[in-house]
């Protein structure tokens, strides 16, 4: 575990890792929703609202197919996290879009970080980590 935190800290830094905090921590948010991880889920739905999501954006995250209107920018993210864990690779379509808003080294973080929170929400699921007492989290978050 002492080399994978070397790794966490670089996917988590502010100053390293150079996705601006708003849509790292929607990735993270998509990422949880979509492996089912009500830890990881919950310990960063605390962080989204201070890292700039707003309360309809965090519910919209479970819901691609709600009413809220994602930007392109956002949007895309949203893709490219269903892409990952889905199929485990970013189309070319989506890597475009995303190379409109990101820089090459902001595109590989985000790469970086959605493919962290998947191993991470792996870890936390199999080793059946709880949140944390009195977190609320919905019951589609719990790992089947």
């Amino acid at each position: 575990m002492q080399a994978q935190m070397v790794w966490s800290n670089y996917v988590g830094s502010r100053k390293t890792n150079e996705v601006p905090w708003r849509e790292k921590e929607l990735v993270i948010l998509r990422v949880s929703f979509l492996c089912r991880s009500g830890y990881e889920w919950s310990h960063h739905r605390r962080l989204a609202v201070p890292a700039g999501l707003s309360e309809d954006e965090i519910l919209a995250i479970k819901d691609c197919n709600s009413a809220h209107e994602w930007s392109e920018k956002d949007a895309a993210l949203m893709r490219m996290c269903d892409e990952l864990v889905q199929d485990h690779f970013v189309t070319d379509e989506t890597w475009a879009r995303l190379g409109a808003d990101f820089n090459e080294k902001q595109c590989m973080d985000l790469i970086y970080t959605a493919s962290h929170y998947t191993m991470v929400s792996m870890f936390t699921n199999s080793f059946g980590v709880q949140p944390d007492e009195g977190v609320p989290v919905g019951d589609e978050l719990y790992a089947l």
